[in-house]
């Protein structure tokens, strides 16, 4: 023992709460506590949780950078190529995300085209996904998709809980578009991902969905899988 202090600020813990291991941040410190002749006898250890101080400024930070790149948005899919590449560069809380447009032209022709995506892209090869997500096609006939059933549900058990979990081989974004809100869906690794849905108005007659699927991350961070839940 060197008799000294010891702070750290913001230092990463992995601990378990409700079922998740969670990411959760504290400041603390390590203190002597001495005896009447000057030797140490014990520590005394001090403690604050900063998680969600911490968070709110990692996400800020990633906010501002949407912000102070705004002025190179010239499309939309221009716009979507922006946020992944600022997600891409900064994946703490959104480790991959994938973007699909839906024109709403006529009925009978209901096309997802992929947009852009955090993966990477090879030349010979295309797009680099995790080989444990459901088939990501660049172009979606989703006329196919209308009698598709998906009715495989898995139930999660946690402590305060039970989330359900769709079961599926390709995205379900037929059925996203049907029912709205969101999907959440259990991975082939065990892992969740969720499609959220934006409706886009683009002239009188021409509506376009956007639709984002994002990882719901392995390790739960607080505050960003609650609103899911």
């Amino acid at each position: 023992m060197t008799g000294k202090g010891h702070f750290k600020k913001d230092e990463l813990f992995l601990v378990q709460r409700d079922g998740y291991t969670e990411e959760a941040y504290f400041n603390y410190t390590f203190s002597p506590i001495f005896k009447s002749d000057g030797s140490v006898c014990g520590i005394f250890v001090m403690a604050q949780e900063t998680t969600q101080s911490f968070l709110n400024t990692r996400r800020l930070k990633i906010l501002g950078e949407f912000g102070r790149r705004i002025t190179e948005v010239e499309s939309l899919e221009n716009a979507c190529s922006i946020i992944t590449k600022v997600l891409g560069d900064d994946n703490a809380d959104v480790p991959y995300a994938i973007i699909y447009f839906v024109d709403h032209n006529t009925p009978e022709s209901l096309i997802a085209r992929l947009i852009t995506t955090t993966f990477d892209h090879d030349s010979k090869n295309g797009w680099l996904f995790h080989d444990y997500l459901p088939e990501t096609p660049e172009i979606i006939d989703l006329t196919k998709d209308v009698d598709k059933n998906y009715n495989t549900f898995i139930e999660l058990k946690r402590e305060a809980a039970t989330y359900s979990f769709l079961k599926c081989d390709s995205w379900p974004i037929h059925l996203l578009l049907k029912d709205g809100d969101h999907i959440k869906v259990l991975l082939n690794d065990g892992s969740q991902a969720v499609l959220l849905l934006t409706k886009i108005s683009i002239c009188e007659d021409q509506d376009l969905s956007a639709i984002l699927i994002c990882d719901q991350l392995r390790r739960k961070r607080n505050g960003l899988n609650h609103w899911l839940n």
